[in-house]
Order: C-alpha cells, then sequence, then structure tokens
C-alpha cells in the first residue's frame, strides 16, 4: 500500500475510532489483537510521542471530529485541514 494511501485509512479508522463508544472491551477476557489493531495502536504511540497530527477532511466532519477526537485522544494537539479537492494536501 502506497503512503498516501496508507496515510488515508490511518486517517479514516482514526475518524471511526473517536466516534465509537470507548467503553469496548471492558471486562471481556484478554484476546489477540488483530494485526489492524496493533498498527493502529503503533500509530496512535507515533502521535502520542510526535504530540500532534495533522488531518485533511472535509469541513463539514471538521467541528464534531475536532471535539470527538481531542476528546479521545488529549495529549494529541490535532490541526484540521478542510476542503474538498484532492489537491488540497499538496
Amino acid at each position: 500500500m502506497s503512503q498516501p494511501n496508507r496515510f488515508i485509512l490511518t486517517i479514516a479508522l482514526a475518524l471511526f475510532r473517536c466516534l465509537e463508544d470507548s467503553s469496548d472491551n471492558v471486562g471481556h477476557v484478554a484476546e489477540a489483537k488483530p494485526a489492524w489493531q496493533m498498527e493502529w495502536d503503533k500509530t496512535v504511540k507515533a502521535a502520542e510521542e510526535e504530540g500532534a497530527v495533522a488531518l485533511f477532511i472535509t469541513g463539514a466532519f471538521e467541528p464534531v471530529f475536532r471535539e470527538a477526537f481531542q476528546k479521545k485522544f488529549p495529549e494529541i494537539k490535532a490541526t484540521l485541514v478542510t476542503g474538498r479537492d484532492p489537491t488540497t494536501a499538496h
């Protein structure tokens, strides 16, 4: 998978993880983590070490996403770049 596509996938996963209930797997027997979860954990750890992340999203999601992201990951400063044009990231 190319780096831009991997980045987009990681951001999509971040969006879904921020908006889901944070009480997942509480009280359940420990299970082996799937590959995507291990990759996600590495991504979150790297973002925490960096202290910031830039995310490119459409403007419609910006207010809700910013609040959910900062609540879920208070130690990571999110800079959101909004737009619909694929060249926005360039």
